[in-house]
């Protein structure tokens, strides 16, 4: 699910030129010393970083100059109590990501569990909840939405209310193989259209000719018959 979305998010934001790095399951530290001030996004955006987050063990916010993740997702698991327990806001609080979603696709398995829960950074530094639409959620950080997908997948949607979902890798290739059919039945319409064009010409001035050639020939029959 996080590889979809992540394919997603990084096809979008190449598309606007925006240097902004998209992972998942990176262990953040927010607290130096205190291993356990700890939170692992089950995806993350951190906006304009010039080095590869994979490439550490962990992010350590103070070797950053305290840069968190713009937005932070967390997908809940079968060990869902923990996913809703106020501690999870907590960390992502204290870590200084100012924007969270919380997802949980298995929702109406049990009583008070929820599709979607938002999160947004206020000035006093809390993450404070947003209401949610439906299937779908629209981002603060970013001008897209996340769209509950026909199998549970995650969606990049665009548009007023988010119903113009971004294309997957396939989705484009799709879309290419669809247009290129597209214009090669429209050049082989062009060409037959071409064809009897120029058939219709050459019956033209097949007529044309067979006219003259008649008119010729009266022409030479009025010329003996006046030599009489």
């Amino acid at each position: 699910m996080t590889r979809l979305l992540m394919g997603l998010f990084e096809d979008y934001f190449a598309a606007l030129e925006r240097e902004a790095f998209v992972g998942c399951n990176q262990f953040f530290y927010y607290k130096q010393g205190d291993p356990r001030s700890v939170v692992a996004p089950d995806l993350y955006v951190i906006d304009g970083v010039s080095i590869h987050p994979t490439e550490l063990k962990s992010w350590k916010i103070w070797e950053h100059d305290g840069k968190a993740p713009t937005l932070a997702l967390e997908i809940v698991s079968d060990e869902y109590p923990k996913d809703y327990g106020d501690r999870l806001l907590e960390r992502y609080r204290d870590l200084g990501v100012h924007e969270l979603v919380r997802y949980d696709p298995v929702h109406l398995s049990r009583r008070k569990r929820e599709l979607f829960a938002h999160f947004v950074r206020d000035e006093r530094g809390q993450l404070i909840r947003r209401p949610t639409i439906g299937d779908r959620i629209q981002l603060v950080s970013y001008d897209v939405w996340l769209v509950r997908g026909a199998h549970d997948e995650l969606r990049l949607g665009l548009g007023p209310k988010g119903e113009s979902l971004w294309p997957t890798a396939q989705e484009r290739i799709a879309q290419v193989s669809d247009r290129a059919a597209v214009e090669a039945a429209r050049a082989a319409a062009e060409a037959e259209r071409a064809d009897a064009e120029a058939a219709r010409a050459a019956a033209e001035a097949a007529r044309a000719d067979s006219a003259q050639a008649e008119l010729e020939r009266l022409r030479a029959e009025l010329a003996a018959l006046r030599g009489r």
